[in-house]
């Protein structure tokens, strides 16, 4: 029943590819401890030890409480009085998931002030060495909040240079494989507009021109819908090559390894 219910979620267009994904992960922890079951007979008691086994085995608890969450509602799924339907009742009903206490989360990093200059410091000296989008992803991410995925996504057309303005409209997910990025809506499927100061601008428009020089020299002529971060085949950043200049750019600049989405939480520590 399982993968029959994971097919169903594969054709949902409410389902994207990164959630068909994680889905998929779930199953993979789930189907071999509870596969063999018929679904009215799983109990409680079932997923009880389910959870204990993932626990010692390391698993993080909000892994497992997404997992729980997702068993219970595969089987919601498929509850009612209609033809199809294989459950009059959810034996997962009375189910509480794995709660995950403040002490278990993730502590949240962010960027001392004397880091922030010193990663940017890094960044521009690394970027003199190849080129400058390699300054511009950290410095977008510090300077406007943004998610990775959505300063790959940004286009020239998304800045107001009048108003001194972003417009963030749409991200790059990459559940298809890394060099097949896709653009989608934003996480909260939501627009949303960020105001710029004069020192964001100015960086924009030096890179603005660098860009305008190295695409003429191929004979194109820079436009609203070309992506501010560029691949090599003029579309979204594919997605390994960022990541390791990230590394890379903490590696010099001898500061402790953080995910790029700290200059999110950097960002707003600022405000």
């Amino acid at each position: 029943y399982l993968e029959e219910w994971l097919e169903i979620k594969k054709e949902s267009p409410k389902v994207g590819v990164s959630q068909y994904n994680r889905i998929k992960q779930h199953l993979a922890h789930i189907i071999p401890f509870l596969g063999h079951k018929k679904i009215d007979a799983i109990k409680v008691d079932d997923v009880i030890r389910l959870r204990n086994a993932k626990l010692t085995e390391g698993l993080s608890k909000r892994t497992i409480r997404a997992m729980e969450f997702c068993l219970k509602g595969a089987l919601e799924y498929t509850v009612g009085n209609g033809y199809s339907d294989l459950l009059r009742m959810n034996p997962l009903l009375k189910l509480d998931v794995l709660q995950v206490r403040k002490g278990d989360e993730k502590a949240i990093e962010v960027l001392e002030v004397n880091e922030q200059n010193i990663l940017l410091a890094e960044a521009r000296k690394y970027a003199q060495e190849h080129d400058p989008r390699w300054f511009m992803r950290p410095f977008l991410g510090l300077h406007t909040g943004a998610r990775s995925g959505e300063i790959a996504g940004l286009q020239w057309g998304d800045i107001n240079w009048e108003h001194c303005t972003l417009n963030i409209n749409k991200a790059v997910h990459y559940g298809n494989g890394d060099t097949k990025p896709e653009i989608k809506e934003t996480k909260t499927n939501e627009d949303r507009t960020i105001a710029l100061d004069k020192t964001v601008m100015e960086e924009l428009r030096h890179y603005k021109m660098w860009c305008s020089e190295r695409l003429l020299k191929g004979g194109v002529p820079l436009k609203d819908d070309m992506h501010i971060l560029f691949d090599n085949d003029l579309g979204p950043l594919h997605e390994s090559a960022p990541m390791s200049r990230w590394k890379t750019i903490l590696r010099r600049a001898n500061l402790k390894y953080r995910g790029f989405h700290c200059l999110r939480h950097t960002h707003a520590s600022n405000l």
